[in-house]
């Protein structure tokens, strides 16, 4: 995606039926992470939704790491901890987040 078609708000965001959310994700390392990834995208699964909280890994990175290691799963962020960023850090990550993705990503960032 450019930077003109980054995902807003009011864009539909495909995130398909069924989806998997887990902490035990952030606890893989980026080649574990992407196995699981990619196992989960052979399930089927529509999208993966990651959280952030003390200790766990930042959400954005997560979300690159997620999207560079599959072909088709949306990328959802639950909960983005405003206590760990700065509003114009936290835009920042989105907007490296989004013009690198080939697919819908979301995040659902509340500054």
């Amino acid at each position: 995606m450019s930077s003109d078609q980054s995902v807003t708000p009011t864009q539909e965001v495909r995130l398909g039926k069924t989806g998997v959310w887990t902490a035990a994700l952030t606890a893989l390392d980026v080649g574990a992470l992407g196995e699981a990834a990619r196992e989960i995208e052979e399930l089927g699964y529509g999208t993966i939704w990651s959280g952030e909280a003390p200790g766990l890994r930042d959400v954005f990175t997560q979300a690159l790491a997620l999207l560079g290691a599959t072909h088709r799963l949306a990328v959802a962020t639950g909960i983005m901890n405003i206590y760990f960023r700065d509003a114009g850090t936290a835009n920042a990550a989105a907007r490296t987040v989004s013009p690198r993705c080939t697919r819908a990503a979301s995040s659902t960032a509340s500054v």
